[in-house]
Formats: C-alpha cells, sequence, structure tokens
C-alpha cells in the first residue's frame, strides 16, 4: 500500500488538524516519495531499542512507524550521532522506514486515548474538560465543480501529490481539494490549466469541532477511594500508584466526579474542580493545589495512561485500511519508570 494512501487514512482517523498548537503531529519522516507500506509498527515512545525491534521483526518489512509521541519535536540544525533522537532519525532514513505520530490529535479524538483511560474507571456521563474549534490543518478549500469522476479524481490526486500541498476529497458531482498556504499558489495554475471549462470556487475550510482535552466522568454511583484506587490499577494493568489526599480523607471517602488527563495533567486538570483527578504526572505543586482544593490525586507515571489505547487503535487501523497490511505492536516499548 503507498505510504501516501496510509498517511491519509491515518488522518481519517484522527486528523493532524485537531492536535494541539504547540504539538509536532503528522507525517514525520519521509524516506521516499514513492514509498510502499507492508507492515506497520505501534509504539507510544519510540526508542532506539524499539526502532531495533521493528527492524527485526519477521515477516513483512517493517514501512512505517506509528510512534505515539513525536520522536521529533523540537528544532534540530544537524542529524549526527551524537543524541539518541538523531540516531533514531537517522537510522529510519537510512532503513527507509517512514514516522508518523498522532499524539493530541489521538487525546482529543472522540473515542482517543482520553476516553479509552475514562472507560476502565465506572459508567456515568462523560465531556471533555475542555472544548475547542480548532484551525484544520488545511486552510484552503477549492472546488472544482463536476469533476467528481474516478479519472478526473487520479488526475486532481497527482496534482496534489506533486505540490505536495493537501488533500482531495469527493462531496457529490465536485471535487473539492483542501490545501495549506504554501501551495495554494501553485495549486491553482496546474487545477485551472488541467481543468479549464470547470468551475473553481475558493473558500475557507471551516474549523473542526474537537472533542476536546481530559475527560470529566461523573459517576451514576459513587464508590469509595480504595475503590478507585483499583480501578485505575486494574485498568493500566499497574501493581502501584501514587495517591494524594487531603488530610482528612479516608480510604472510603465517597467519588463521584473524576477528571482525567492522559499523559501530563498540569495545564489541563490545574482549574478542574473534582472528587478525583487522574493522570500520569502532575508537578509537586500541581498536586498540592489540587488537594487544598479537596480533591484527591492519582498518578499512573506519564506513559502508562496512554498506551493501553494501543490495543485499541490497532484494531481501529485494521478495519480502516482493510488490507493486506500487517500491524504489530512494540513489546519493548515501556514507561522508563518503576517502583522498586
Amino acid at each position: 500500500m503507498d505510504l501516501k494512501d496510509v498517511v491519509s487514512r491515518l488522518e481519517e482517523i484522527a486528523p493532524s488538524s485537531t492536535a494541539e498548537e504547540w504539538d509536532n503531529v503528522g507525517l514525520l519522516v519521509e524516506p521516499r516519495r514513492d514509498a510502499k507500506v507492508e507492515h506497520i509498527f505501534l509504539t507510544n515512545d519510540l526508542t532506539e531499542e524499539v526502532l531495533e525491534e521493528a527492524l527485526q521483526l519477521g515477516g513483512k518489512r517493517v514501512g512505517l512507524v506509528v510512534s505515539y509521541h513525536p520522536p521529533l519535536f523540537s528544532p534540530m540544525k544537524r542529524l549526527t550521532q551524537r543524541s539518541s533522537k538523531e540516531r533514531i532519525l537517522l537510522k529510519a532514513i537510512e532503513a527507509g522506514v517512514a514516522i508518523y505520530s498522532p499524539h493530541t490529535a489521538h487525546d482529543n479524538l472522540e473515542g482517543g486515548v482520553n476516553d479509552w483511560l475514562v472507560s476502565g474507571l465506572g459508567e456515568g456521563k462523560i465531556r471533555p474538560l475542555r472544548v475547542q474549534q480548532l484551525a484544520p490543518g488545511y486552510p484552503h478549500r477549492v472546488a472544482i465543480r463536476g469533476v467528481a469522476g474516478s479519472e478526473w479524481l487520479a488526475a486532481l490526486s497527482d496534482i496534489v501529490a506533486r505540490e505536495r500541498c493537501g488533500e482531495v476529497t469527493r462531496e457529490g458531482d465536485d471535487a473539492v481539494v483542501l490545501s495549506n498556504d504554501r501551495g495554494l499558489c501553485s495549486l491553482l495554475p496546474a487545477i485551472k490549466e488541467r481543468f479549464p471549462g470547470n468551475q473553481i470556487i475558493i473558500s475557507a475550510t471551516p474549523k473542526v469541532l474537537s472533542s476536546g482535552s481530559g475527560r470529566l466522568l461523573t459517576l451514576s454511583q459513587p464508590v469509595s477511594l480504595s475503590t478507585m484506587v483499583e480501578r485505575v490499577k486494574q485498568h493500566l494493568q499497574l501493581a502501584h500508584v501514587r495517591l494524594a489526599t487531603p488530610q482528612s480523607v479516608k480510604k472510603e471517602h465517597l467519588i463521584t466526579t473524576i477528571a482525567v488527563c492522559a499523559g501530563s495533567g498540569d495545564s489541563v486538570l490545574q482549574a478542574t474542580s473534582a472528587d478525583l483527578l487522574v493522570a500520569g504526572e502532575m508537578t509537586h505543586h500541581r498536586v498540592l493545589e489540587a488537594v487544598s482544593r479537596a480533591s484527591c490525586v492519582i498518578l499512573c507515571d506519564h506513559s502508562n495512561t496512554e498506551r493501553g489505547f494501543l490495543r485499541v487503535f490497532k484494531e481501529r487501523l485494521l478495519k480502516t485500511l482493510q488490507s493486506g497490511v500487517e500491524i504489530s505492536v512494540s513489546l519493548m516499548d515501556k514507561d522508563p519508570l518503576c517502583v522498586v
């Protein structure tokens, strides 16, 4: 399967436009423009050991690593053998392996990481903690009237691929190109040359309503704090978690509202009023603030609140691709911290 087609399906599941503005998501490494993918490898963190695991897998060769956390985040001025991040990127390129990261697009997605995290804590009403309209990744919408046939769509897809500026969709009898700022100027002359007799309409792409950050669960039936601790441990398959409580709270204290945020909960949970906060990590002072507001806090270490979603994502991706592409989940990937 062509890499560009796999990326298109990944974007259908969780559009990069729904990620947080500060994030670096989408296709991060593209070894070749004509790259093919027979095997997709899923991981929460792409370390050197995990990449080596992907390269040594039997069966079809891994052509794409989907790493939940982006291994390429901060700007780089050189690629050398000095740091693990640089070595990972160089080795992936040398092996012809593409890298894609969804990160906060999966966090904000309905049915994504945060919904998976809250799903094991009990029945009740769930809503996002912070809902926002996010600017689309392709802000320009170019509609070409009356060219929705497969032959015309293929010709249009070739133009977009050549200009590397967006994606093609079909709406009724029209073909629609969603374009970025960089590509719009070069895209329009090419479309007018190929479709000289067709009406072309340019407009802004509507903002996407994301499910939003974090989740707030209001339980149908309150449960004790001790019960909730056990639910968290069982859901995340952990032997231990860290617990902070106000001094007056006992283990049989009843919990009705639970706010969760996968990974780091500092910014999303800082102004939240709930009986219990659940996150991968929070700073010392954020925990103190939460306890001062009479909230209990359960911390599970960062990636322990994310990694379990990979199993859900694998099944979703298999249904979306509907092809002979193999999908594997890393066995080496794990949180770097453990309780001893």
